[in-house]
């Protein structure tokens, strides 16, 4: 059994899997095998996963029923003690990453390992992204956690409803099992569904509060604010339209 089985999640981003290819390609750490699950992709990404099947452990292309699904499917065939989703476009931090984690003093009771992260914005520009399990501020790319806590609190719910299923999976996981290391894990690559739009937050907000990791008071509030911001937005855009004539 290997240490880590880092996981794939891919459709139609060969320029993204390149990428993220080449981040695991490169790891000093090498206790490790790579799974890729692909949705059935027709954008050439299964010719860089045919050219580089020497690196990959297990990959299938084919319909699903969405990311979450995929998911599911490649805990299925992962043969690590712990596991890592490291989705097309996103990166480890650097090549050193996994050595760094895994050299960390990691105490015998925990089993998820998590990290701040950095987020590359639309612009081009990076910001560091604090992660606090205690707020449910978690992703899967920073997140390192053991294969069997899927065996008592189950696996990504996959329904087109819900679209944080990672994190109802965090939340239901005991807070003593989490460690944060020092080491930032994953570079993350903003534009996936969970960060467009707001339907993804609101969700969030109502999971917090029913893990009781927020009050309704804060919900309110926090809720009120996104509105006066999005109003704030289309008042500043509007206003530049009306100069601009």
């Amino acid at each position: 059994m290997v240490k880590l089985s880092i996981i794939t999640i891919n459709y139609n981003n060969k320029e993204g899997l390149i990428r993220t290819l080449s981040s695991v390609k490169n790891q000093s750490f090498t206790d490790f095998e790579w799974i890729i699950i692909d949705g059935g992709s027709t954008d050439g990404s299964l010719d860089i996963i045919k050219e580089n099947e020497s690196l990959v452990a297990y990959w299938v292309s084919e319909p699903d029923k969405g990311v979450y699904d995929a998911m599911n499917k490649g805990i299925l065939h992962a043969n690590g003690i712990w596991l890592n989703f490291m989705n097309s476009g996103d990166t480890f931090e650097e090549k050193n990453t996994l050595r760094n984690v895994f050299s960390e003093e990691i105490p015998k009771t925990v089993q998820f390992l998590y990290s701040d992260t950095i987020s590359k914005m639309k612009d081009g520009s990076t910001r560091i992204s604090r992660q606090n399990h205690l707020k449910g501020n978690i992703i899967h790319q920073s997140s390192i956690y053991k294969k069997k806590l899927h065996e008592t609190y189950g696996f990504y719910v996959v329904t087109p409803q819900i679209i944080i299923s990672d994190l109802l999976f965090f939340l239901s996981i005991p807070e003593e099992y989490f460690y944060k290391v020092n080491t930032v894990i994953a570079n993350f690559e903003l534009g996936g569904i969970s960060s467009s739009g707001t339907w993804c937050l609101k969700q969030k907000m109502c999971a917090l509060v029913v893990y009781r990791k927020m009050d309704f008071k804060s919900l309110y509030y926090r809720y009120l604010i996104i509105r006066l911001k999005g109003l704030a937005r289309k008042l500043i855009v509007g206003f530049k339209v009306i100069c601009d004539i």
